[in-house]
Parts: structure tokens; C-alpha cells; sequence
């Protein structure tokens, strides 16, 4: 494989993927190749912090996670184009009112498992998971609803805490 990053191997004592910046990385070959990039900077021990929002499902959401299911599993297999890559997928259109606009933004909600998943297959040793509202009660409510308004932050974001 050839890597993107312009660093050498295992030049990092540490590194940060925050603000969920990994899960707006569209395509999991992509999330992964991601993963196995930092793998391959971070020195032998080095810690990887990475924090991805978490697929739930409730009855606010139920509709949503109805409709992806039908797009990946009826409509594709019948030749339908879905503009979605992965299920989990979210396309969404963020105001931003100091520019006066609005921006399509993209987003991949992950299963627990496949986080864990991509974490193990970049050859990290997961040593925690902590879900925001564990870290900090108070960023948990003032993140409230600020996906969309059915968006729970007591349940997502996700920490986890890697070693290599």
C-alpha cells in the first residue's frame, strides 16, 4: 500500500482524530485506509485518540434507520442508485448563518462493532471507549440536538482510546 501521509513510520508519540472527522470520511476502505495511516506514523506504544458518532436507534429515529435499510437492502440489490455508499450513511444540509448559507455535509454513523472492527484490522489494542456524556455531563447537553433535532448527545459521540 502506498501511503498519503508525507511522514515517515512511527514518527508520532500520540495522535488525535477528533471532532469526528474520521466518520466524515466517506467509504469504509477509506475509514480503514485512514486508520492504517496513523497505525503506521505513531511509534510502538503510542496512544490514538479517535472519536466517531454512534449509530442508535430509537423511536425518533426508527424512520430514518427504516429508510437506509430499504435503500441498501431492497433497492440497491435491484440495480436502484443510491447516492449512499455505506448503510449509515447521512447526507445533511447545515445552515451557517454567519455566512448566510447553507452546505451539504456528510456523515457516516457507526455500529459500535464496526469501529472496533477497523480499529483491530489496523493492528490497534482498543483499551477504552467512553461515550461523551461519561467524560462531561455539561458538553452533553449543550451538544444536544446539534446533528439534527433528533440527534442524542448522551448516547454519541464516541471516544476511543487506542494503543499501538
Amino acid at each position: 500500500m502506498q501511503p498519503n501521509l508525507i511522514f515517515l513510520k512511527i514518527i508520532f508519540d500520540n495522535a488525535i482524530f477528533a471532532n469526528n472527522g474520521w466518520v466524515q470520511i466517506p467509504g469504509k476502505t477509506n475509514r480503514q485506509k485512514a486508520l492504517n495511516e496513523i497505525y503506521r506514523v505513531l511509534k510502538p506504544g503510542g496512544i490514538f485518540i479517535l472519536t466517531a458518532h454512534q449509530r442508535y436507534y430509537s423511536l425518533l429515529t426508527i424512520f430514518f434507520w427504516l429508510k437506509q435499510w430499504l435503500k441498501f437492502y431492497l433497492l440497491k440489490p435491484l440495480g436502484f442508485t443510491i447516492k449512499e455508499i455505506d448503510f449509515g450513511d447521512m447526507f445533511f444540509v447545515r445552515p451557517y448563518k454567519k455566512e448566510n448559507k447553507k452546505v451539504l455535509q456528510f456523515i457516516h454513523l457507526t455500529s459500535q462493532k464496526e469501529v472496533e472492527v477497523q480499529i483491530k484490522n489496523s493492528g490497534f489494542k482498543l483499551l477504552e471507549r467512553i461515550k461523551i456524556s461519561e467524560l462531561s455531563r455539561q458538553d452533553a447537553i449543550e451538544r444536544q440536538s446539534s446533528l439534527s433535532k433528533h440527534f442524542n448527545s448522551f448516547k454519541s459521540p464516541i471516544f476511543y482510546i487506542c494503543q499501538k
